[in-house]
């Protein structure tokens, strides 16, 4: 967004001589972003099928309603068992795709995305509007909101939906000057 304040000269709120040069010619700028997360497979870690098919857990619950403010326990751990294994599976009669797990490709939603990319320009007019000074401040991530990497999806790992990173930069802040003519 850019939004020009209606504070000086030629604007809805008309100044002049000091005035405007304090309380005119201010403009806001941003680019907001938000992200939703996006779906995550997860695998187990060893081969259950003797190469016949990806080995998948087994689902048994809702493995999205672990603590979403938690990088260390974003997703639900107890959502995930061990699929049957295959030697089990054969010796039952079952079919052997059993052992692979019934896990969907992507059962996970991972963290998203908030960016407030903020900025603050003073334009001063010089010779009749002809020669522009613009002072600018610039935040982006202004609010230093952290964004989560994605968590780690390896069953079989000590560090099975945990968050061990982040996304993005902390906040930066920056200063300029331009001149338009």
């Amino acid at each position: 967004f850019v939004w020009q304040l209606p504070f000086g000269r030629g604007k809805l709120i008309p100044l002049s001589g000091p005035a405007n040069w304090i309380a005119g010619g201010w403009q806001l700028n941003g680019i907001i972003t938000y992200e939703s997360g996006i779906a995550l497979p997860v695998r187990y870690g060893i081969d259950n099928t003797n190469g016949a098919a990806a080995t998948r857990p087994d689902l048994v619950g809702n493995p999205n309603s672990g603590s979403r403010n938690a990088p260390e326990s974003w997703i639900n751990r107890a959502a995930f068992q061990d699929p049957i294994p295959l030697a089990q599976v054969l010796a039952s009669g079952m079919s052997p795709i059993v052992a692979a797990g019934n896990a969907g490709r992507r059962p996970i939603i991972g963290p998203g995305v908030q960016l407030w990319d903020l900025g603050v320009y003073k334009n001063f007019f010089f010779a009749d509007e002809d020669y522009r000074l613009q002072f600018r401040f610039e935040m982006f991530n202004a609010f230093n909101h952290a964004n989560f990497g994605n968590p780690n999806t390896s069953f079989l790992s000590n560090n099975f939906g945990r968050i061990t990173s982040t996304f993005g930069f902390a906040r930066e802040i920056q200063f300029g000057l331009k001149f338009n003519f």
